[in-house]
């Protein structure tokens, strides 16, 4: 049996991982237009790579639709999975991660494991299309190639840090055989925002509570560090904020509020307030860093409202992302509806699709990568001898 993949990120590296151990005498081929595979993996958990959360909720993902697989195949199976192939896990306080804790390290015993199993890397071939026939694919590549392979996964990823790989290129391709794809926009990004004035906050963090708001109701809600843009919002939690505003369309009709001191009352801020006051200080300067002070001063003056008050309702309105160059996954592509639980396509026969390719993603915290990797087992597990 010879089985070819397309794309050689998270999810058909570990896809070959898996089949190549349940089926160690079939011919696995990977086709990745880069010169090394597996680089957008070197970018996870800020070079650590959380590579799974052991929550994954299917309220955290855009698709609940997600549960069903991630019920299948979850955490405790993907933890037992990976440490039979010699990944070995360490939990901290933010997630899971290898117990190197490099995601340099993983990727390469991963790289070492797949060439002692003589998986077969064509790094640098852009897969152009496939023709389908009864018995197989041909996969045509650039630089005058074609493979015939039996069975072919999709596992390109989405259009999210085109630098390391993904650009979405192959959606057209799949969008020509048939298949049904949700209109790619940036998740996990910074967000934009109408307000202007925002480069004296450029570089200061601040605990809050993010709050998506939308006719008066509060809809996603939150705790986190903020980073300041010059014209936006980062942070883990402006990058889930992000996701939510894409997932459920508001970008157009909602606010981004923050509240620097959730677990004070405005009450309590504005006594911190007068006492400083009362001694001759900058009142401000004494609750918030200096800059976030004088931008609160500053809106406050020109809002007509108290800047104590404003601490608490510090009103944003979202413009767009950052785009696909700053975003850490995409939001759309292969709708859930054209494959099964195992991630065989409904559309043509001996085609798999996984991870990022499907209309699937998640929050900051491993759940884009638990999908990855839940999605390649599926698949591995379903295909047999």
């Amino acid at each position: 049996m010879k089985i070819g993949i397309v794309g050689g990120g998270a999810a058909g590296l570990f896809f070959a991982l898996f089949l190549s151990s349940l089926q160690p005498d079939w011919h696995i081929e990977v086709y990745e237009k880069e010169e090394r595979a597996g680089r957008k993996i070197l970018a996870t958990g800020n070079g650590h790579c959380n590579i799974l959360n052991e929550n994954p909720a299917p309220e955290c993902y855009s698709d609940p639709l997600a549960g069903k697989y991630l019920a299948i195949c979850g955490y405790e199976t993907l933890h037992r999975a990976l440490e039979e192939e010699g990944i070995y896990l360490q939990k901290r306080k933010e997630g899971i991660y290898p117990l190197t804790y490099s995601a340099a390290s993983l990727l390469a015993y991963l790289l070492d494991i797949l060439s002692s199993r003589k998986v077969v890397f064509f790094t640098g071939f852009k897969v152009i299309d496939y023709v389908k026939s009864a018995n197989g694919a041909d996969v045509l590549l650039n630089h005058n190639t074609k493979r015939h392979v039996d069975f072919l996964v999709v596992s390109t990823g989405g259009k999210s840090s085109p630098k390391l790989g993904s650009d979405g290129s192959f959606f057209s391709v799949l969008s020509k055989h048939g298949y049904h794809i949700e209109n790619l926009v940036p998740a996990l990004s910074p967000i934009k925002v109408k307000e202007v004035g925002l480069g004296i906050l450029k570089g200061i963090r601040h605990q809050s509570l993010v709050s998506v708001v939308s006719k008066g109701r509060s809809l996603y809600e939150e705790r986190g560090e903020i980073l300041f843009k010059e014209d936006g919002l980062s942070g883990i939690v402006a990058f889930n904020a992000s996701s939510f505003l894409s997932w459920k369309r508001l970008w157009n009709s909602s606010a981004v509020v923050l509240d620097f001191f959730p677990d004070r009352t405005e009450g309590e801020i504005k006594k911190m307030e007068m006492r400083a006051r009362s001694y001759g200080g900058r009142p401000l300067e004494t609750i918030v860093e200096k800059n976030l002070a004088a931008y609160i001063l500053k809106r406050s003056e020109r809002e007509k409202k108290d800047p104590v008050a404003m601490l608490k309702n510090l009103v944003f309105h979202p413009s767009s992302s950052y785009g696909f160059n700053d975003s850490q996954v995409t939001h759309g592509g292969v709708v859930l509806d054209d494959v099964d639980l195992a991630c065989h396509s409904r559309i043509e026969d001996g085609v798999g699709i996984i991870g990022e390719a499907l209309d699937v993603d998640g929050k900051c915290g491993g759940y884009n990568l638990t999908w990855a990797l839940a999605t390649a087992y599926l698949l591995a597990k379903s295909l047999k001898s």
